[in-house]
């Protein structure tokens, strides 16, 4: 909303699926953004979810682009399907992802650690986990976990997931289990202890 109420005013655009959106202690937008799926009535296959750091009046690619790739690459065929083909006419000039995830690892929500905790600074991000064959074709368990990204370096790391001696059978890994299923949210205290 304009600071003198007069209506909304956008900021971003192009972004498909933001899921989780959180500001890091250096002053910058972050975004989690989930990439597309290969059903419905335009598939798009092997979009990987991406993480954005959001600037004022950028656009981030949808409904044409994948982590700053065209949709008309080849890598984005589905298996059963034709290649996507562009729906907007021009394009503006599209931004590329801070940080890239697996497809359907399903990137929720995000927060930057206190210096008390350690990792001062650096981002902790939920991921979800697929939800194949709803969102594609079955590539195996993706996300289920907890990742540290690095702004600095933009290095990411397991951070926590649950060990395989704890896995639920075949096809129910992380329904079964007593340790991380499908986390959504990350959150540091405001005193970071």
């Amino acid at each position: 909303c304009n600071l003198d109420g007069t209506g909304l005013e956008m900021f971003a655009w192009g972004l498909r699926n933001p899921f989780g959106v959180m500001w890091s202690p250096d002053g910058k937008l972050y975004v989690a953004d989930n990439g597309f799926d290969e059903g419905g009535s335009r598939p798009i296959a092997n979009a990987p979810d991406a993480i954005w750091m959001v600037k004022q009046g950028a656009w981030y690619g949808f409904p044409d682009y994948a982590a700053g790739v065209p949709v008309t690459d080849k890598r984005f065929k589905p298996k059963d399907g034709p290649q996507p083909e562009f729906i907007m006419e021009k394009h503006p000039p599209v931004e590329q992802p801070f940080v890239t995830r697996p497809p359907h690892a399903a990137t929720t929500k995000m927060d930057f650690a206190r210096r008390e905790f350690g990792f001062e600074g650096q981002m902790f991000l939920a991921e979800f986990g697929e939800a194949t064959p709803v969102t594609g074709q079955p590539v195996g368990p993706r996300g289920h976990q907890v990742v540290r990204i690095d702004p600095k370096s933009k290095q990411v790391e397991m951070f926590a997931r649950t060990k395989k001696s704890a896995l639920g059978p075949k096809d129910f890994e992380y329904v079964a289990t007593a340790g991380l299923k499908r986390p959504m949210d990350v959150r540091f205290s405001p005193d970071g202890s």
